[in-house]
């Protein structure tokens, strides 16, 4: 989703090089995301393994919601497109995630 607002608003140099700046970002993310899961399964899981789901999918949310909002594209980077206008958000990004 990040790496499509970036290539619709012109951030950065392409699509190409967006993809290759954001695989160490994904690997990060899926590291720590990994190990929420690991934790909240090996406290919860052995009582209530939709607990442990439930509980597992907040923090997860909040990782996502933290990524967003830290490498959303830089509103100082200058606007190269005018649906993106005037702070680099696609008119579909979704209001609730922070721009």
């Amino acid at each position: 989703m990040l790496a499509r607002a970036w290539d619709e608003c012109e951030i950065g140099v392409n699509a190409s090089a967006n993809f290759w700046s954001l695989i160490p970002v994904f690997f990060a993310v899926w590291v720590v995301v990994a190990l929420i899961w690991s934790i909240v399964f090996g406290v919860l899981g052995g009582r209530n393994l939709l607990l442990a789901a439930g509980v597992a999918v907040l923090p997860t949310l909040c990782v996502y919601w933290v990524l967003m909002a830290t490498l959303n594209a830089p509103a100082d980077y200058p606007v190269g497109v005018s649906a993106c206008s005037p702070d680099n958000v696609p008119p579909w990004w979704p209001d609730w995630l922070p721009v």
